[in-house]
């Protein structure tokens, strides 16, 4: 169990890999990315195993995951386990590509990558 985001993100930068869960939120976006730009599970496997990069966002004081293509935003659990809250692109050019294939329903169009 992690007390807040900075302690699962020190965690992840000793390079240990806590077990995730995922929100029914996160796994609808992931169907919604693949239906639209062709996301691959095994994108999502290598930010969960291998991310790029690892950091904190700013905005959300969640840790972000990111490999490639793919951003995952990482919260805690009402009892400090680590949980996949959203997928995002991690790139202005995906996120655009999704909006102009129609992946808009319910979200407000934004510029820009995965704070």
């Amino acid at each position: 169990m992690f007390t807040d985001a900075n302690d699962l993100l020190a965690a992840y930068e000793r390079g240990e890999r806590p077990r995730l869960t995922f929100a029914n939120h996160a796994l609808t976006r992931g169907v919604e990315m693949a239906e639209q730009l062709k996301l691959d599970p095994a994108e999502i496997r290598k930010a969960i195993e291998t991310p790029e990069r690892i950091q904190l966002s700013p905005k959300y004081q969640v840790m972000n995951l990111k490999h490639g293509r793919v951003c995952l935003a990482v919260d805690l659990d009402g009892r400090g386990n680590p949980i996949v809250t959203t997928i995002l692109w991690a790139r202005s050019s995906d996120w655009e590509a999704s909006y102009e294939a129609g992946e808009t329903e319910g979200r407000s169009r934004r510029f820009g990558t995965a704070a």
